[in-house]
């Protein structure tokens, strides 16, 4: 009965806020007014160009999955304060989610991209045209990039040969800054002629590339052990409470006092650190990962 009332109060909190809009705002500028402010549009927008249909509802479960956290807390804790916990949880669980999508889709696409570039590379001097390696190595491809150059493949046709939307649609798909120049001398190749120094030119881009992949793991591997450094401080500074409850239970026993945790500061310092706690998982996924964009 505790989550469930927590969780009332917490969308209470929510919505009691869009008060402060004015009074003229019709119900659906304050619908729109509050999706902006959560972020709904953006995560939308960015789940769509990675393929994903996210709607509203997906977002909805998962601010409720946060809510339910800080609820479940309140219920364990029996300190009302948590309920702000709750709310924070339901911007940052979302916020964390699209973020680890984002980070393991482009990951996946940038470690499976070399084997099929370097397909592609062999069969540009043998047609001299782009849409002909394509044509003859799209079958022969795999990983999660193969669709991509697949349709890199329909796009060319459709152009009769012109390759300049379809590069235009891989750096789309492939924000890395090496990709650029790749582009840059495959569109070149296409003026000029995929001649063996051309082609040898595009082949060292891809060992660029490759070398980049090594570099990146090297650095996931130190920022792992970062990542794991902070995880250990936060578990630390979460045994101080309870250190310090039990501590007061057995003074308790021998002195009259009353136990600091169930005062008003104390449930206020849990709460404060329970927020600190999901704002350092948030940016400690954002500043110990690398940015796929510097590739």
């Amino acid at each position: 009965m505790t989550i469930i009332v927590s969780m009332i109060v917490s969308f209470l909190i929510v919505g009691g806020i869009s008060f402060i809009l004015p009074q003229h705002t019709s119900f659906g500028e304050k619908k729109r007014f509050w999706k902006v402010r959560f972020g709904v549009p953006s995560m939308k927008r960015r789940g769509a160009e990675l393929g994903l249909e996210w709607s509203f509802f997906h977002y909805g479960c998962m601010v409720t999955c946060g809510l339910g956290v800080g609820a479940i807390l309140v219920w364990l804790t029996q300190n009302i304060l948590l309920i702000i916990v709750g709310v924070v949880a339901g911007w940052v669980v979302p916020t964390l989610v699209m973020e680890d999508i984002i980070y393991r889709r482009k990951r996946r696409v940038l470690m499976s991209c070399v084997p099929n570039l370097r397909l592609l590379t062999s069969k540009l001097q043998e047609g001299g045209s782009l849409e002909y390696a394509l044509d003859i190595t799209v079958p022969l491809m795999n990983g999660a990039t193969k669709p991509i150059f697949l349709e890199m493949l329909k796009i060319i046709s459709i152009d009769r040969g012109e390759p300049g939307r379809a590069l235009h649609y891989l750096k789309q798909q492939l924000t890395f800054r090496r990709i650029e120049d790749l582009c840059e001398k495959l569109l070149l190749g296409r003026n000029e002629g995929y001649s063996f120094r051309m082609v040898r030119s595009i082949a060292k881009t891809v060992d660029d590339i490759s070398l980049d992949i090594l570099d990146i793991q090297e650095v996931e591997l130190v920022n792992q052990r970062k990542r794991w450094n902070m995880i250990t401080l936060h578990l630390m500074l979460w045994t101080l409470p309870f250190l310090f409850k039990w501590m007061e239970l057995n003074m308790a026993d021998t002195v009259a006092m009353t136990l600091s945790m169930n005062t008003f500061l104390g449930q206020g310092l849990l709460a404060a650190l329970s927020v600190n706690t999901l704002f350092a998982v948030l940016f400690l996924n954002r500043l110990t990962r690398f940015d796929m964009r510097d590739a």
